[in-house]
């Protein structure tokens, strides 16, 4: 008799501890998918709200003289095309900036007014840095270099436009 009753708690232990670790597995697969979606959504309105601040500053860019508004509005387009198609749309269907964006997107090219402006800003904005760093002749050297390597990135981008065929008037 006592055999018999140490099989049966024998076997309800073994029972129990079964269905006690599937539901243990359950859990954990329901709390890892979980993760997995607030992780995914938290990341989206993280890539929306960064994408919103560049709009901003792009804004502000754009109405600044030495500002550089249209990359505050290139990092806002690539952020809002992985966390929103419908920002990513307005972005590219804007009036005033869509066309240069979609051009960015597309071709990764600029016109050659946004070239010139932009290398104008570049010039101005680093010959004043400069001048305000009277007497540093460390910074003045670096931020002289910095400015010939982003004047060298936007002469690379003209290239590039100046040997693709555009079909733009």
């Amino acid at each position: 008799m006592h055999q018999l009753r140490s099989l049966q708690s024998n076997r309800c232990g073994v029972m129990l501890c079964a269905a006690w670790r599937t539901i243990h597995l359950l859990k954990q697969a329901l709390f890892r998918s979980s993760i997995n979606h607030m992780t995914k959504r938290l990341r989206q309105i993280l890539m929306i709200g960064l994408g919103w601040l560049c709009v901003f500053l792009g804004v502000l860019g754009l109405l600044l003289p030495l500002f550089p508004g249209m990359l505050f509005m290139a990092m806002a387009l690539y952020l809002f095309a992985g966390s929103s198609q419908r920002f990513h749309r307005m972005l590219l269907d804007n009036r005033w900036i869509g066309m240069d964006l979609r051009r960015w997107q597309e071709r990764r090219t600029i016109s050659m007014s946004a070239f010139r402006k932009a290398s104008t800003i570049v010039v101005l904005s680093f010959l004043i840095s400069i001048a305000l760093l009277n007497g540093r002749i460390g910074l003045q050297i670096l931020l002289a270099c910095f400015g010939v390597v982003v004047l060298w990135y936007l002469w690379r981008i003209s290239e590039q436009a100046e040997n693709t065929v555009t079909l733009d008037k």
